[in-house]
């Protein structure tokens, strides 16, 4: 009997669709060989959204992630890109080219499970999506941490650019203090179309 040959996992998800400000960030990763998600479990890295964690440990989860246990690779859309298509459509076209680059760089036997329920179209397969698949599935858990810590800590940096607006507290979301700063000051270099609502 021909032995089955294990199929890994490449987990993908995205930080920032819901924001008023900034880019897009989407993050797959996958388990180095080697690495179970019992080792992942000892290290107190379970399946959840990334913003369950204090910033503390998502930071430390993140480094983790990165030095020892697995593989990724980014993709960004910008609010011009983002303005030009459409969030969904920006959404799945960085989730497709996040994953082709890492299944580019570990060619094997991988499934890829895009959060959310749409599955962006010429994935290489097999490929899915998975409703609330960061709180169901390690890998995607793992791409959400990663792909939020990158955010916060641009969002943090571009708040020194573009002061008043607090980015380093909502990372542009649109909190309430967003949506007032917008108000008093208008928009600036890294809003997208859809804040212009909050313009008085």
């Amino acid at each position: 009997m021909k032995r089955m040959e294990k199929v890994g996992i490449i987990g993908v998800d995205e930080v920032g669709r819901g924001c008023l400000a900034g880019d897009l960030i989407v993050c797959a990763y996958t388990l180095r060989a080697g690495c179970s998600h019992e080792d992942l479990l000892c290290l107190g890295l379970v399946a959840m959204d990334s913003k369950a964690f204090s910033v503390r440990v998502r930071r430390m989860s993140a480094a983790v992630l990165v030095e020892h246990c697995g593989d990724f690779e980014f993709a960004r859309r910008s609010p011009a890109q983002i303005d030009a298509s459409n969030i969904r459509l920006a959404t799945l076209d960085a989730m497709r080219e996040a994953a082709m680059a890492l299944r580019f760089r570990r060619p094997g036997l991988f499934e890829t499970i895009c959060d959310g329920k749409d599955l962006p179209e010429g994935m290489e397969q097999p490929a899915r999506a998975q409703i609330k698949g960061d709180v169901s599935i390690l890998e995607i858990s793992c791409a959400s941490i990663l792909a939020k810590v990158m955010r916060d800590k641009e969002m943090s940096r571009l708040a020194e650019v573009y002061p008043g607006y607090g980015f380093e507290r909502h990372a542009g979301y649109g909190t309430r203090q967003h949506r007032e700063a917008i108000s008093r000051q208008g928009l600036c270099g890294i809003h997208r179309s859809w804040a212009r609502k909050f313009l008085p």
